[in-house]
C-alpha cells in the first residue's frame, strides 16, 4: 500500500528528502537574481574574464575585501553542497585574493562538507537505508565504516571523484559526525592550498 504524500509517513518517504533540494534551488537562485542585478555580467552565463572583473571592482569600490571575502564563502559553500566543481572557484579566490582565499576557501568548504553530511544523514539516510538494506556491498560497506572508519575516511578524501560523492556518499554509511570532520578538514585544508596556490601563481 502506497502511503498519502501528506500522512506522516508518505512526508518521510516523498517529502522530507526533497527539503534540502528545494532549500538548495532557492538559495541558487537568490544569489544568481542578486549578481545579475548588479550587472556583475551582461550575458546569460558569465566568462572567467567577467567574473574577475567584476570581483576586481568590488574592491575598488571601497579599498575593501570584505565583499569578496563574503561572495566568494557563499559560492564555495554552496558549491560544496550543491555538487559544483569547487576547484575552479579556489583557484579564482586565489588568483583575485592570493593568499588571503585561504581564510575563506577552507572554512566554507568545511562549512558545506559538514552541511552536505548533516543533510544526507537526516533527509536521506532512511531512503538509501531502505532501498540498499538488502544489498550485500552495502551492508559490506557498513562493517567496514564500523570497524576501519577513520582509515576509510581519509582514503576516501583523497579519491579523485567529486566532492559530492565524498559528502553525501558517506553520510549514508555508518561514520560518525566527529571522524568526518576530522578528514575533511585534514584533507580539505591540503587541496585549500593545492588549489589557491595554482591561482596565485
Amino acid at each position: 500500500m502506497i502511503a498519502s504524500p501528506f500522512s506522516r509517513e508518505g512526508f518521510k518517504t516523498l517529502w522530507k528528502p526533497l527539503i534540502p533540494l528545494l532549500v538548495i534551488v532557492s538559495l541558487l537562485l537568490t544569489l544568481l537574481v542578486e549578481l545579475k542585478r548588479n550587472d556583475a555580467w551582461a550575458g546569460l552565463l558569465p566568462s572567467f574574464r567577467e567574473i574577475v572583473n567584476y570581483l576586481e571592482s568590488l574592491s575598488s569600490q571601497n579599498g575593501s575585501y570584505t565583499k569578496e571575502y563574503a561572495l566568494f564563502g557563499v559560492v564555495v559553500f554552496l558549491s560544496t553542497i550543491c555538487g559544483v566543481p569547487i576547484t575552479p572557484v579556489e583557484v579564482t579566490a586565489g588568483f583575485v585574493l592570493k593568499w588571503r582565499a585561504l581564510l575563506v576557501a577552507f572554512p566554507a568548504k568545511t562549512a558545506g562538507s559538514v552541511a552536505s553530511f548533516l543533510m544526507g544523514r537526516y533527509f536521506w539516510f532512511d531512503l538509501v537505508r531502505s532501498a540498499l538494506d538488502r544489498s550485500d556491498y552495502y551492508k559490506a560497506l557498513q562493517i567496514l565504516t564500523r570497524n576501519s572508519e577513520m582509515k576509510f575516511l581519509f582514503l576516501s578524501r583523497f579519491m579523485y571523484v567529486p566532492i559530492w560523492v565524498k559528502n553525501y556518499g558517506v553520510s549514508v554509511t555508518a561514520v560518525t559526525l566527529r571522524g568526518f570532520l576530522l578528514a575533511s578538514a585534514s584533507v580539505g585544508f591540503l587541496f585549500s592550498v593545492l588549489f589557491v596556490y595554482v591561482g596565485v601563481t
